[in-house]
């Protein structure tokens, strides 16, 4: 293989490597396993806001029954003192009467909050049991998706590594400043630094090149570049590349 063809080489091998990255980033079980990856994550943090709201429910049952112990508790102190006969005054009898009446009125509206506290109580733990539910599914759905996300980015990786070795080889085989020069028109062209010459016609930019130009590169011993694109010319001839 010519000095020139393993430059040739080369850009097929980094080409492929580029073209395996693009596949990889671009995977659509790659992109499956993120949105679900961000479903999970989504429906877990509605889980934890509706935990808070469950305790803070619960919390508020809790003082509501406190409160009205101690409500049914003076209620029944003012009722034994009214109806003990040990108070005579009609004035104090009347103040108890109006206190007794207030305290049932309040411990009344006391309970409707609870019952209503204990209905919503019920509704979150609805919610809450429906979403965990769902989260389990999910969680599974991810965890498969994950599984062979990373078995495809395994095969990716020894894909990558077969290139990888071939592409030191390589290296062994090339000039410094040949590779230097690669490089450098390859950030200017967009990882194209070698264009093929087929017959007279740059693959790069398809001008029709010199006579002369042609007959220096045929052997593919000789760096020439394109005077138009600026490519380093390979020609394309009975010389064939192996396959990657």
């Amino acid at each position: 293989m010519g000095s020139i063809a393993v430059l040739w080489y080369l850009q097929k091998i980094d080409n492929k490597r580029r073209d395996l990255q693009r596949e990889a980033d671009n995977a659509k079980i790659r992109r499956e396993t993120k949105e679900l990856a961000l479903r999970l994550e989504q429906k877990e943090r509605d889980l934890e806001q509706l935990m808070e709201k469950l305790k803070e429910v619960k919390r508020a049952i809790r003082r509501g029954e406190r409160e009205n112990v101690g409500k049914m508790a003076g209620l029944d102190e003012l009722e034994t003192r009214l109806y003990s006969g040990q108070t005579t005054n009609l004035q104090e009898l009347t103040q108890m009467q109006r206190q007794i009446t207030q305290l049932k009125q309040e411990g009344a509206e006391l309970e409707e909050e609870i019952i209503a506290s204990m209905l919503n109580q019920e509704v979150l733990e609805e919610e809450r049991d429906a979403l965990a539910a769902a989260i389990e599914v999910l969680d599974k759905k991810y965890r498969e998706k994950n599984l062979l996300l990373e078995k495809e980015m395994a095969e990716f990786e020894s894909q990558m590594g077969k290139l990888l070795l071939k592409r030191q080889g390589l290296l062994g085989e090339m000039r410094e400043e040949w590779l230097q020069l690669y490089e450098k028109i390859g950030k200017e062209r967009g990882g194209q630094a070698v264009a093929a010459v087929v017959g007279d016609l740059c693959q790069g930019c398809h001008i029709s090149l010199p006579t002369n130009l042609v007959s220096r590169i045929i052997t593919n011993e000789r760096l020439q570049t394109c005077p138009s694109c600026g490519r380093i010319l390979y020609y394309q001839g009975k010389e064939e590349c192996p396959d990657i």
